[in-house]
């Protein structure tokens, strides 16, 4: 069976981009230092992330019953980026399909959709996570107050972290 081809291909280079997840797997990742592939997803089970904040928001995946919002920033190495696709391939996108069309991450082809995709590649087998470093919470407002005589939204607790800061060096 051939390989997918990606529509397009861009050089993404490294990119500061973002992950939401639940509040226990974010402590997860942060203890860890890296990040593990999920199940299914639009190009299959890989690690995603978003360039925007609300999109990786919009994207995250939980358990039911768990309401939980943290947000990650890390530096991500997308390099050569295929995009395909939703769908692409049988079991979405592998590391032996961008190891095939030598790319190092791939996207959602379509235009509204910012979501990227890393997974393990010839190169990064044993550690795919190489490519993402400076994992760190984000700091997400707090919803806002709703308005009177509206429903509130409970479907997601934010929790609020503050942003990673830089250390100046004293001369």
């Amino acid at each position: 069976m051939a390989h997918p081809v990606p529509e397009k291909i861009t050089d993404e280079g490294w990119q500061v981009m973002f992950h939401a997840t639940t509040s226990s797997r974010a402590s997860s990742i942060l203890a860890e230092n890296r990040f593990r592939p999920g199940t299914g997803g639009f190009l299959g089970g890989n690690m995603y992330f978003s360039k925007a904040v609300h999109e990786a928001k919009k994207r995250q995946r939980r358990p039911p019953g768990d309401k939980t919002c943290v947000v990650l920033q890390a530096s991500v190495f997308l390099g050569r980026c295929g995009h395909f696709r939703k769908g692409s391939g049988t079991v979405g996108i592998t590391g032996e399909i961008l190891h095939a069309n030598k790319l190092n991450s791939a996207k959602v082809a379509d235009a509204d959709q910012d979501s990227y995709c890393l997974c393990a590649t010839k190169n990064y087998k044993k550690n795919p996570t190489k490519r993402i470093k400076n994992i760190a919470r984000y700091d997400v407002p707090a919803a806002s107050p709703q308005k009177r005589g509206k429903q509130e939204d409970t479907t997601s607790e934010t929790e609020v972290a503050q942003p990673p800061t830089k250390k100046r060096r004293m001369r």
